[in-house]
């Protein structure tokens, strides 16, 4: 069932359980990246319009947005809707009973004829590679620009973003990351992960100006963007090559596939004018982890401009 077909309530529940079994499917980092991808794609068969799909955690913390990506890592459970109705606790009483929809009321904006009244589905499913238990949400759309983006008060690293000055330094950066990212996806329902995600965006012991975390699958599909979070669950330019026609993006995932390691490479640095046809001198690291039941790593690194 398409979201471009869903008509009525039988549709949006066959819409919603859709993806609960294709999500079931998955084993692979890079299929359930490239899920990620279709699923904030407008005009996919998981997203026409208005009706698209959300993933969470059992906290409440938003995994997916298929309509606005900014709303990920942000956390639903204390909103209401216009009536006063908390509307998580709605979607989590009816996932946990096997299945249910939930009415809600919101007033769109944008959408004068839209009615105010509104019908939603949820499920649980129980990851087939995690063993973890998640939210499915179809047919649920509000504005959530107002909520905060809670940050996880993670132990500060041995060495943080801005004491990134040379290979060892952004080694044992990249190392530090590593863990902190590994033991988010370990936690119990994956509740420690949108807070990490967030503490890994701001400016602070993990991101500090140009000197950022990214995670790849072996794939190359995007994981997780330090600063440009839009690219989540698309890929990347796995021949782009640099000024003397080096694949660095090649090299670096190999780097990773493989344990880990340096790569140095030419791009183009934010901060110094003018070196964006030839680049500037950069190295880069990677290191990676594998997670229990999935059969791709992911592989997690940094980079900084240096001499080489």
């Amino acid at each position: 069932m398409a979201a471009s077909d869903v008509v009525d309530r039988e549709t949006l529940r066959d819409f919603v359980e859709g993806g609960v079994s294709h999500f079931l499917s998955l084993t692979n980092l890079s299929d359930i990246m490239a899920f990620k991808g279709l699923v904030q794609t407008e005009g996919s068969e998981w997203n026409s319009g208005p009706l698209f799909l959300m993933l969470l955690t059992l906290d409440g913390s938003i995994i997916w947005h298929g309509d606005d990506p900014s709303a990920e890592n942000k956390n639903l459970a204390a909103v209401e809707d216009s009536s006063g109705k908390k509307v998580f606790e709605e979607f989590l009483a009816k996932a946990k009973s096997g299945g249910g929809f939930v009415e809600y009321h919101w007033d769109d904006p944008t959408r004068p004829d839209d009615p105010l009244r509104k019908l939603s589905y949820a499920a649980t499913y129980d990851s087939a590679w995690s063993g973890k238990t998640l939210l499915l949400v179809g047919g649920y759309e509000q504005d959530l620009s107002h909520l905060p983006y809670p940050v996880a008060d993670l132990p500060r690293p041995e060495v943080t973003a801005s004491e990134v000055v040379d290979r060892e330094t952004l080694r044992i950066f990249v190392e530090e990351s590593t863990k902190a990212f590994q033991s988010a996806y370990l936690t119990e329902n994956y509740t420690g992960l949108s807070g990490t995600k967030n503490a890994f965006r701001a400016e602070g012991d993990w991101r500090s100006g140009s000197t950022y975390v990214w995670v790849v699958s072996d794939e190359g599909i995007i994981v997780f963007h330090g600063s440009e979070p839009h690219r989540e669950g698309k890929p990347v330019n796995l021949d782009r090559e640099d000024v003397n026609g080096f694949q660095f993006v090649q090299a670096l995932i190999s780097a990773g596939t493989t344990g880990s390691g340096y790569v140095e490479y030419y791009y183009d640095d934010p901060a110094i004018e003018g070196d964006e046809e030839i680049g500037s001198p950069k190295v880069g690291y990677v290191s990676s982890f594998m997670l229990p039941g999935l059969n791709s790593p992911f592989i997690v690194g940094s980079g900084i401009y240096v001499g080489i």
